[in-house]
């Protein structure tokens, strides 16, 4: 049921990155993409900083 509720993006990225999903909050996904050296902030959108996890 749950997976009929993520867009395909969200279930790839859960496969591409285990570290992170689209279902942490923005906080958690800043902190990871920090982590990993991306130049993200804090007023980027949600979405954003996800697409941003996807390319790194």
């Amino acid at each position: 049921e749950a997976a009929a509720e993520e867009t395909s993006d969200a279930a790839a990225e859960e496969k591409a990155a285990p570290g992170w999903n689209a279902r942490m909050k923005k906080d958690e996904l800043l902190a990871v993409a920090r982590e990993l050296g991306l130049d993200v902030h804090s007023k980027m959108k949600k979405a954003e900083i996800i697409e941003a996890l996807q390319n790194a």
